[in-house]
């Protein structure tokens, strides 16, 4: 029997905190999403367009702030101690990740800059449903991976 170590404590109360974090963020991140979709759909006049920038500008931010905290708390380094040969899969979201916010930086300058001095052209307001589709997607390979490998582990112990 291995024995208690005060530093276990701290660790699991750090864990703890950041997944209420994540989880605080992931449910933002939806609330955002969800009023962004909405502001698309409507014709976009200088008033919800600036409802889309301060959107635009709170998502990137949490989403920031969302994958660092990932990576603090080891990004799906359980899954990797257990199932090592599932790093390409762990990598393919790595980068994923790196590719939502880099894309959603570039959306985010293209609004401060609008084609045809349009609030939003009909071209940018398809890119932000595409993103936000992406990143629906991405949020659901992580959670088919992380089942996947409590799938494996349950079965293995029966």
């Amino acid at each position: 029997m291995s024995q208690f170590h005060p530093r276990d404590l701290a660790m699991s109360e750090c864990s703890d905190r950041i997944m209420n974090e994540l989880q605080q963020y992931s449910t933002f991140h939806t609330l955002l999403l969800d009023d962004l979709r909405e502001l698309l759909e409507e014709r976009l006049d200088a008033e919800n367009s600036r409802w889309v920038h301060a959107i635009v500008d709170q998502l990137c931010t949490n989403l920031q702030r969302e994958f660092a905290l990932e990576d603090q708390a080891g990004y799906l380094e359980e899954v990797l101690e257990r199932f090592p040969n599932w790093l390409q899969r762990v990598e393919r979201l790595r980068r994923n990740r790196l590719g939502l916010i880099g894309d959603l930086k570039q959306l985010q300058g293209k609004l401060n800059n609008p084609p045809d001095q349009m609030p939003i052209a009909n071209s940018l307001r398809d890119k932000f449903r595409s993103w936000a589709d992406r990143l629906a997607d991405h949020k659901r390979q992580e959670n088919i991976l992380l089942l996947d490998a409590v799938n494996l582990d349950v079965g293995e112990g029966e």
